[in-house]
């Protein structure tokens, strides 16, 4: 049949039931294919195609289920293990949380891979764990206040020393906001001033002066930003240093220094006020002393003075010698009222030493030895004169002063002599065309000086 002869692709008469499909050639129809079916005998194998598709469907379902079952032993249940350990690592952070590795396989593989990398990272984060513990120590024992916050105001990290300021603890600031602690008033202050911060797109350094339980503290406040990897400020730290001492140190010396020119002024007129007093006490001083030597030198005057009438008249050897004495001891007197008479002058900077030509020999024998001679015979002690031969020449200076040097210290170690002799010696240490460089020494058999004495001398 052509396809003409029929209505459709499937026609179904009383008795037949017709399927048609036409065929073509390069785009031309030139037939059709007709397939035609008994309408009674299809109705008579229906039941066994029906049997046939519900035992195909039975088949279907029980390897569906047996699939299901070896899917959930090998695949879904050793995946769901693993996500329990993946949740228990994210949930709860339990970084300790590992995978059973039942199997060689690929999930096998995963769980210890995935036990690896908790393992990595327990690791990582007892790194962490160190490094925070070792930050906040620092800054903890840190004097200054620091700090660091988000942008709202909750805390990042916090030092024992802000906690301080706001009553709590450094753990117990960790995320809390600072509207938290308003009751805190001194230490939000210090933690103020983010949005300058913002704004100067830098750090900021200023005083501040806040109370805090009830006293004024000064700060140096230096406020910075924290940015995160793409360079945006995410955050605001800050280190408060209390300066509080320094400025009342400031302040005090700035008083001070208001007061320095009327202390200054009060200063001078008390010294002098000081040096009047002295002048007057070295004036006082100076008239008393003119005035005792005059009344002492009169009376020796006049000693010296019948001395030498007396050695004039008198022929007698003996009495020669004592009135010789009594004349020597009478000058040496008159030098030392002359020697008071040089203190003042000393203090009122006009004393002089004299310059004139002597001979060392006929120094020591009419200035020193004299006036201890007699001394030296009544405890029967030798005196000895050890002089560098060259001071035989003519010397220049002050024969008075330097008599009365060599005096004392003679005079000195007769005292403290009982037995033995005593020595005065000179020897020349130096010599140039101009001046010789003598030294003078005494020395006695005396009982001398013990460790203690010299260290107090010397």
């Amino acid at each position: 049949k052509t396809a003409d002869s029929f209505d459709g692709p499937i026609a179904v008469d009383s008795y037949h039931i017709h399927v048609i499909e036409p065929i073509s050639f390069q785009g031309k129809p030139i037939g059709a294919l007709l397939i035609e079916e008994s309408l009674p005998s299809l109705a008579s194998r229906l039941p066994q195609y029906g049997l046939a598709l519900l035992v195909v469907l039975l088949a279907l379902g029980v390897g569906f289920l047996l699939l299901r079952g070896a899917l959930q032993r090998i695949l879904f249940t050793p995946i769901e293990r693993l996500a329990q350990v993946a949740r228990s690592v994210t949930v709860n952070n339990e970084l300790d949380a590992r995978a059973d590795v039942a199997t060689t396989d690929e999930i096998g593989e995963l769980a210890q891979t995935l036990n690896q990398m908790l393992e990595a990272i327990q690791d990582r984060q007892l790194q962490i764990n160190a490094s925070k513990n070792l930050l906040q120590s620092i800054i903890d024992n840190t004097p200054a206040a620091i700090y660091a916050q988000d942008l709202d105001g909750s805390y990042l990290l916090a030092n024992r020393r802000i906690a301080e300021m706001l009553h709590t603890t450094p753990q117990s600031l960790a995320g809390r906001n600072v509207g938290n602690f308003a009751d805190a008033g001194g230490g939000n202050a210090l933690m103020a001033g983010a949005q300058e911060v913002i704004d100067a797109n830098g750090p900021v350094i200023r005083e501040e002066s806040v109370t805090i339980d009830e006293s004024l503290y000064t700060f140096l406040i230096m406020r910075f930003p924290l940015r995160n990897e793409y360079g945006t400020i995410n955050a605001i730290a800050g280190i408060a240093t209390d300066i509080s001492e320094r400025k009342r140190a400031e302040i005090e010396l700035h008083r001070y220094r208001l007061n320095l020119e009327e202390l200054v002024a009060q200063r001078t007129e008390e010294l002098a006020a000081a040096k009047e007093a002295a002048e007057a006490a070295t004036q006082a001083k100076s008239a008393f002393l003119a005035n005792m030597s005059h009344e002492i030198r009169t009376p020796m005057n006049a000693i010296v003075g019948l001395t030498h009438l007396m050695r004039r008249t008198n022929r007698d050897p003996d009495e020669q010698r004592k009135l010789t004495k009594i004349s020597d001891a009478g000058n040496h007197l008159l030098s030392v009222i002359n020697d008071i008479l040089d203190i003042s002058k000393i203090e009122s900077g006009r004393i002089s030493i004299e310059e004139t030509d002597f001979h060392i020999d006929d120094l020591l024998v009419d200035k020193v030895f004299n006036l201890i001679s007699e001394k030296s015979q009544e405890k029967g002690l030798e005196v000895i004169f050890d002089i560098d031969p060259v001071l035989s020449q003519p010397l220049r200076g002050d024969p008075l002063r330097f008599a009365q040097l060599i005096l004392n210290y003679a005079s000195n170690a007769l005292k403290f002599t009982e037995v033995g002799h005593v020595i005065l010696r000179a020897r020349v240490v130096e010599e140039t065309a101009a001046s010789l460089f003598i030294r003078f020494e005494v020395q006695d058999t005396g009982v001398g000086l013990t460790a203690e004495q010299t260290s107090r001398l010397f």
